[in-house]
């Protein structure tokens, strides 16, 4: 949200993601802050945890399994 503050962008990157136009539109033309927008159910909807792991980030859930319980 941060990367990208056009509305139109934004509604495009939502919808790429998968979240439902309806609610990429109500995000993308909302006035509020992107960390507030980051807490949407929508938001959430785009950024799961396999987007998240295709960036490369490492999950620290699985990396505390691994350590804790060989």
């Amino acid at each position: 949200m941060k990367q990208r503050p056009k509305p139109k962008t934004r509604y495009r990157n939502l919808i790429k993601s998968g979240v439902d136009h309806i609610k990429a539109a109500s995000i993308a033309a909302s006035s509020k802050g992107y960390y507030r927008l980051s807490r949407t159910f929508a938001v959430q909807q785009a950024l799961n945890d396999t987007f998240l792991e295709n960036l490369g980030l490492v999950s620290l859930i699985d990396l505390r399994i691994r350590f804790n319980y060989p």
